[in-house]
């Protein structure tokens, strides 16, 4: 069934999801990175490409992620960490002081020519799908391009600028949504079932910046048992 715009209510954006939704843009048809750049290889085009040589996406199912603006991004990120990005971007260089605070250019951060515009791409989606998910019962939802877990408030980490997944919890709570994840859904995460509560395997599966959002939301079960786990799970923020 095609996804569709809802008549009965008053919002004109609003997409009713019937199919799964791929959000992409056409930014990604470019690589401005150098060829040491993890994010170097040509992944997301690709797999859209086969997913509709495969006849699996139509229009109705896939939506142009915007640019996710300066206060946008600053509903996670401090905002003189997003002006720097910003800044490092327009100016074609990234400062030293500025790299050293914000971990730009260094440590597998390194600079490139859409280091604000892509990664401000990419949270469009998750912000995007957010919105989306929050005025749905159900539905999914894919952004090839997201799930950069690593960045950090006020640093890149892990070859990751901005946040995206967080992005986009706080995108679902921003338009209504109560609760993100029911607590016995979250121990369904294979590193519950396989690892246990081990910190470094918790923060390296899920991510420290994610888990600190949806601690918030997590409706814990009226149990001892239930209870013990999550402040553990507080414990590890």
């Amino acid at each position: 069934m095609l996804n569709e715009r809802c008549n009965t209510c008053p919002y004109s954006n609003h997409l009713i999801i019937n199919s799964p939704i791929l959000i992409s843009n056409k930014i990604y048809q470019l690589l401005p990175f150098d060829q040491s750049h993890p994010l170097a290889l040509n992944r997301i085009m690709p797999v859209i490409g086969l997913a509709q040589s495969l006849n699996w996406l139509d229009e109705s199912q896939y939506k142009e992620s915007s640019l996710a603006s300066v206060d946008m991004l600053a509903r996670y990120h401090n905002i003189d960490y997003v002006e720097a990005v910003l800044s490092a971007e327009n100016n074609r260089c990234i400062p030293g002081t500025l790299g050293k605070r914000f971990n730009l250019g260094r440590h597998g951060n390194s600079y490139f020519s859409k280091i604000f515009t892509r990664p401000a791409t990419t949270a469009g989606a998750s912000i995007l799908a957010g919105q989306l998910l929050a005025e749905n019962e159900e539905g999914i939802i894919f952004s090839p391009a997201g799930g950069n877990h690593h960045a950090k408030k006020n640093q890149a980490a892990g070859f990751c600028i901005f946040n995206d997944p967080v992005l986009g919890i706080l995108s679902m709570l921003d338009n209504g949504l109560k609760k993100v994840l029911e607590f016995s859904k979250f121990l369904e995460f294979p590193v519950f079932k396989e690892e246990g509560l081990n910190r470094e395997v918790l923060r390296s599966w899920i991510g420290r910046e994610i888990l600190t959002e949806l601690s918030k939301t997590i409706k814990v079960p009226d149990d001892n048992n239930g209870i013990e786990i999550y402040n553990t799970i507080e414990s590890l923020l």
